[in-house]
């Protein structure tokens, strides 16, 4: 209960309890101490060439788990079918990197073998919730993907039909080159500019008075 006089607000996504959402989070955490983890053993290997490779581990680990939670997310604030198996390639891919990595260590002679067990774990039943997300996906729902990857079933590249438009910004819509030249032309005053412009010519003069002194 809030105390008296403080308002209460909710800050969270309106899918933070979603299975797959928190799933996704809770490995990235894991992946994030195993990382950790492998920072530190990376200093105490015997040379340079595999400090590098275990510090490679590190890295790729921190960027895929990243990546992954990322799409996670963009494909929960997501209804497009053609965005939605974007976003699910995406995060198949990342997570079969994650996997990799984990053997590559354990290969490589991560002592830690449990941890590596509990991630896999997790992602065994990430993957059953990532299928089940994947079967929600409406096929009804499309913008035509002209790439030819994620159409939906009997939807070709060349189809006529509903077309994504390119990213068009805020400020496009809203001012047009004149009302910018207009808005440029009230922010600067040339005559304001021309003394500016006389006040560094004479300062640089000034300046190579004193070095030829």
């Amino acid at each position: 209960m809030a105390e008296e006089g403080k308002e209460e607000y909710n800050i969270g996504f309106p899918f933070e309890n979603d299975p797959l959402y928190k799933k996704a989070m809770h490995i990235s955490e894991l992946v994030d101490l195993v990382s950790e983890i492998v920072e530190k053993e990376a200093i105490d290997q015997i040379d340079d060439f595999h400090k590098e490779i275990w510090a490679g581990f590190a890295f790729a680990l921190n960027e895929d788990v990243m990546m992954m939670s990322e799409q996670v997310f963009i494909g929960k604030t997501n209804k497009e079918y053609d965005i939605l198996m974007e976003n699910a390639t995406l995060i198949r891919k990342n997570a079969n990197e994650i996997l990799r990595n984990l053997y590559n260590l354990e290969f490589h002679g991560f002592k830690d073998i449990e941890y590596l067990d509990i991630i896999r774990i997790e992602f065994d039943e990430f993957r059953i919730l990532f299928a089940e997300w994947v079967k929600t996906f409406d096929p009804s729902n499309y913008y035509i993907d002209r790439w030819g990857l994620f159409n939906p079933p009997g939807v070709n590249y060349d189809d006529e039909g509903p077309e994504r438009k390119p990213f068009i910004s805020p400020y496009d819509e809203h001012y047009n080159d004149e009302d910018e030249d207009e808005e440029w032309d009230d922010f600067i005053n040339q005559d304001e500019w021309d003394e500016l412009d006389e006040e560094d010519e004479e300062e640089d003069e000034d300046k190579d008075k004193d070095e030829d002194i």
